[in-house]
């Protein structure tokens, strides 16, 4: 039986530490990605059990705005495609003191038996605002590629 999901963010905040920079002493991209991964997971395993989640790909993350040291990043994220077995999530990272657009992108899981083969997760995406249309058709894009 299908579970129909409206597209919802759920938020996460992390705090820039010298730890998390690059060698410009602004935000390192590779943290951003594991923060943007991070985001997604807490989406995905808000539908379903983290055991059965498979990271499967990030499809596309692009970095907009630097961060310094002591910012605090917002990172927000929803489901906005399924596939059968699949998961496409939605990521946007806005600097708090601006709500300025740090990054933005989409990761796929695959939702898994015990034996870590594919299984179908029986969620479909029903997308009501323009954001989520509009979210939803990029994603799709993603699965021809």
């Amino acid at each position: 039986m299908e579970k129909i999901v409206t597209p919802k963010y759920i938020q996460s905040i992390r705090y820039v530490k010298s730890e998390n920079l690059n060698h410009h002493g602004t935000l390192f991209a590779g943290t951003i990605a594991e923060w943007l991964f991070e985001a997604a997971f807490f989406t995905a395993t808000s539908l379903l059990k983290p055991k059965n989640l498979l990271f499967l790909k990030i499809n596309e993350m692009n970095c907009h705005k630097v961060v310094y040291p002591g910012g605090i990043v917002h990172y927000k994220s929803k489901l906005v495609f399924t596939g059968k077995t699949s998961l496409t999530i939605y990521i946007c990272a806005t600097e708090q003191e601006s709500n300025d657009v740090v990054a933005e992108g989409f990761v796929t899981y695959v939702h898994v038996g015990s034996d870590f083969k594919p299984v179908e997760h029986n969620l479909v995406v029903s997308p009501q605002s323009d954001e989520d249309k509009k979210l939803f058709e990029i994603a799709k894009g993603f699965k021809r590629k």
